[in-house]
């Protein structure tokens, strides 16, 4: 319910100021904004190109709509999942998800890399958000687990060294077939170690956390899902009067 109250108005309000600009500039292909309504544009995206009269900061607002549509839906698939499978279980079910998922790239990768917005493709990602989760529930719920904060400070290093290696190597762009199956899991683990080290760390002196509460950054972090949605149509604005 939090997450509705989060996503839904913005987004929709958003998605609506777009579709008009874009019928404003000539016939619609309703069914694309149908699509993004309905949260299914990370799959249609992926097996269709749409083009269609628009100014150029409709194109650029709706380019990010996908990773709601990979959002949402994993929110369906993944409730039902934690309602119904023990937490044990649970585990087993994430592992799938974080090797398996990567298979997929080297299946489907092509130089216009179509697998990026594809969720079965980057399931991996979600996945290690939902492990990290898992863990700390379980941290919570008293299990006898080894010292976490250290384990995933030197996780952290460990997987940012890979990711700078990986980087030098590929060049970091999505067209290149290893980056395509190693980045971005590996840029998914390290983000869920620095953010479980990060809420083990919350009310600590480290330098870290006072910067984690200074005023401006928690003001950033509330409005970071709207910047989010409108930040290409700032950019092109930004370059527009740069320009």
């Amino acid at each position: 319910a939090r997450r509705t109250l989060r996503i839904f108005p913005v987004y929709f309000l958003l998605l609506a100021f777009y579709a008009l600009a874009a019928r404003a500039a000539g016939p619609q292909p309703w069914s694309y904004w149908a699509m993004h309504a309905l949260f299914f544009s990370s799959i249609a995206e992926h097996y269709h190109f749409w083009m269609f009269p628009a100014p150029a900061f409709v194109y650029a607002g709706v380019t990010v709509l996908w990773t709601l549509s990979i959002e949402e839906m994993f929110y369906l698939v993944w409730a039902p999942v934690v309602r119904w499978v023990r937490p044990r279980r649970l585990w087993f079910v994430l592992a799938a998800a974080i090797l398996g998922a990567p298979r997929l790239p080297a299946l489907l990768h092509r130089s216009t890399f179509p697998e990026y917005r594809f969720l079965p493709a980057r399931c991996d990602s979600l996945a290690w958000g939902a492990a990290l989760a898992l863990l700390l529930w379980q941290a919570r719920a008293g299990l006898r687990l080894p010292p976490l904060r250290p384990r995933f400070a030197v996780a952290a290093g460990g997987l940012a060294a890979l990711l700078a290696l990986l980087l030098a190597a590929t060049g970091g762009h999505r067209s290149n077939l290893w980056f395509a199956i190693f980045g971005y899991s590996l840029l998914a683990a390290l983000a869920a170690a620095v953010i479980g080290w990060t809420v083990l760390s919350a009310g600590r002196d480290h330098l870290l956390c006072r910067a984690l509460r200074w005023r401006p950054a928690q003001f950033l972090g509330k409005v970071s899902y709207c910047l989010y949605l409108i930040h290409y149509p700032l950019l092109l604005l930004v370059g527009a009067v740069i320009s």
